[in-house]
C-alpha cells in the first residue's frame, strides 16, 4: 500500500495508526466488512488507504486550502476493502464510490 503523492504520502506510523482505528472493519461507513481475509492455506489483508480530500490539488476532491502535510494526516486518510474505490461525484458513504459486486 504505497503512495506516489511525495509529502501527502502518510508516514509508517500513520499507517500503523490507521490499521489499529479500524478494528479491522472497512471504514465506509456503508459496509461492516472485515479487512483480512483466511483463505485456509494463507492469511491476506484486502485493505486500501484512501484520502478523504484528493492527496493533490488537482483530484476529484481537492482541497486547495490543505497542505501536503494535511492531506497526509491521520484525520485525511480511511481504510477501505478493495472493492471501493475513491471516485468523483457518484459516491456513497464519504466521498467513494462503490465498483462492481460492491462491498
Amino acid at each position: 500500500m504505497s503512495c506516489p503523492r511525495g509529502d501527502a504520502a502518510p508516514d509508517q506510523y500513520t499507517k500503523l495508526r490507521l490499521f489499529a482505528a479500524s478494528g479491522g472493519y472497512c471504514q465506509n461507513p456503508g459496509c461492516e466488512r472485515q479487512l483480512f481475509l483466511d483463505t485456509g492455506s494463507k492469511r491476506i489483508h484486502i485493505a486500501e488507504m484512501a484520502h478523504v480530500f484528493a492527496a493533490n490539488t488537482e483530484g476529484p476532491r481537492a482541497n486547495t486550502e490543505l497542505s501536503e502535510a494535511e492531506r497526509a494526516a491521520f484525520e485525511n486518510l480511511i481504510l477501505l476493502r478493495a472493492k471501493w474505490q475513491p471516485f468523483g461525484s457518484e459516491t456513497c458513504g464519504r466521498g467513494l464510490s462503490r465498483t462492481v459486486g460492491g462491498c
